[in-house]
């Protein structure tokens, strides 16, 4: 399999593809286990932050529940529906990165996506050496 089209598959199938791809190919070029590692951070990156954002709509909900004031519901739900849109605007940056690191994989060029980029060369770090 051709190396661009490795490192697209590791975007397009997120934490799974880039597990594939980093471990199952051992002929990968620098630039493709970049991509692989990058996918992985990006994708679990995504799962971590919906995790922490259904604990905390859990704990909302939970204290709108026990509330019984109709002025603390009224907060929580604008708390809850702030947080709804921080998820959907994790889903769509993802998404764009995703896309962006796609394309780039396929030009063979890096991509540096904020804070990720340096938090995959930090957990990586044997990896992309």
């Amino acid at each position: 399999m051709d190396q661009k089209v490795r490192g697209l598959l590791s975007y397009l199938f997120g934490w799974l593809g880039g597990l594939i791809v980093l471990f199952a190919f051992k002929d990968n070029t620098k630039e493709t286990n970049t991509h692989a590692c990058q996918a992985i951070t990006l994708s679990v990156t995504l799962v971590v932050i919906n995790i922490i954002v259904s604990i905390i709509s859990f704990i909302l909900g939970f204290i709108a529940g026990i509330a019984g004031n109709d002025f603390i519901s009224v907060i929580v739900g604008i708390f809850s529906f702030l947080i709804g849109v921080v998820n959907f605007a994790a889903f769509v940056a993802y998404m764009v990165f995703a896309i962006m690191g796609m394309i780039k994989a396929y030009q063979e060029k890096d991509v540096n996506i904020p804070v990720i980029t340096g938090l995959t060369q930090k957990i990586f770090k044997s990896k992309l050496a």
